[in-house]
């Protein structure tokens, strides 16, 4: 019987112990393994200050401020941790602000305990650095915490070739796109010639706020759901939008309540910023397995440009105000191109990635 332990930041724990889980990608393939014949652990950030951990905290805070790097090893460093991670086999951390504030923990257990450390990735590779004096320090540390990974899981596939050209091509690191819960995000009755809402759904830095401010202030006569918490978004006070505050892992919106504001949508779109980093990735996948059509930025970290194509299974946008009306305006009018990308992206979706391929590929890389 193999211990397998996952360490994620937060909102995962007590829905897994409960039974309260409802789609499954965001728990990155724990709900496959079978608690008859493996035992489970899930750590997540303790986010109580400890006097006892008060170095660790400013160790964590010096790193974050001055070196980019997502560190707060204080809120996993506990004797609890230790003994939990003493007995585990496979050690599995979800994303890289769990990885880093994992290095010292595992500097520490690999001295003495044999397992297995396998991290996701989305978007280590592209902090922004504040003090290029420090840049040096910002990427040993990340060559120091690959050096004690046995796997590094990519969800994008532009930041893992970013990677590859940092480390070289090491056996180590994989594109592993991230899947979703095709079984649940599914609605079989959606018609998109009667839905008439526009959805925006996202927090991340990586979401362009204003311009989809200016977009809708643009497109009055069109009808435009928000779902965020992005503090710009918050307080528009327009007739043709509604402004729902939530993300995911919060009791203000769940995963039947977004499916359910999926399936009202006509068209998902997604302005976003410049970066290396994969946005918008998990909202693109749940619309499409729905069968809302998708327009995003064309960014540098767009996840998989082999797999979506332009005007096939997915429709890209550059970043000007004018071009993003026009496509909108051109999308929303034309259902039947529209009814035609969504049978492709719902295909895609379906056939490459389902969260039962990414969970067998995650049970054949750790050998189980």
């Amino acid at each position: 019987m193999a211990n397998i332990t996952y360490i994620f930041t937060e909102n995962r724990k007590s829905n897994y112990k409960e039974g309260k889980i409802q789609a499954k990608e965001f728990y990155y393939g724990i709900t496959s393994f079978d608690p008859k014949h493996h035992n489970i652990e899930i750590i997540e950030f303790d986010n109580a200050k400890k006097f006892l951990n008060l170095p660790l905290q400013v160790f964590d805070e010096f790193l974050r401020r001055f070196i980019s790097l997502p560190f707060y090893s204080a809120r996993l460093f506990t004797i609890k941790n230790i003994k939990i991670l003493s007995k585990t086999d496979h050690l599995i951390i979800v994303p890289e602000s769990a990885g880093c504030s994992s290095l010292p923990l595992l500097i520490f257990l690999k001295r003495f305990f044999k397992f297995k450390v396998h991290l996701f990735v989305m978007g280590l590779y592209s902090k922004k650095i504040r003090y290029p004096v420090f840049k040096r320090v910002h990427y040993a540390l990340i060559k120091l915490l690959v050096f004690y990974l046995d796997n590094v899981f990519f969800l994008g596939k532009e930041e893992y070739e970013k990677a590859k050209l940092f480390h070289g091509n090491i056996p180590k690191l994989s594109y592993f796109p991230f899947s979703i819960d095709t079984e649940f995000w599914n609605d079989k009755d959606i018609n998109l010639q009667e839905n008439n809402q526009i959805i925006f759904v996202g927090n991340d830095g990586n979401r362009d706020q204003e311009l989809i401010i200016n977009i809708i202030k643009e497109m009055r006569e069109y009808n435009f759901l928000i779902v965020s918490q992005l503090p710009a978004l918050q307080n528009l006070n327009l007739n043709n939008v509604k402004v729902y505050r939530g993300k995911w892992g919060s009791n203000e919106i769940t995963d039947n309540d977004l499916k359910k504001i999926y399936s009202r949508s006509r068209l998902c779109i997604l302005p976003l910023k410049n970066s290396t980093q994969p946005s918008g990735q998990s909202v693109s996948l749940q619309c499409m397995s729905i069968g809302v059509p998708v327009l995003i930025s064309k960014t540098d970290g767009f996840w998989d440009y082999d797999l979506f194509k332009d005007n096939k299974n997915i429709f890209f946008s550059d970043n000007s105000l004018e071009t993003w009306t026009e496509n909108i305006k051109n999308l929303y009018g034309n259902t039947d191109l529209l009814n035609k990308i969504s049978e492709a992206s719902f295909d895609t979706v379906n056939e490459s990635l389902s969260l039962e391929k990414f969970n067998k590929k995650l049970h054949n890389y750790i050998n189980l």
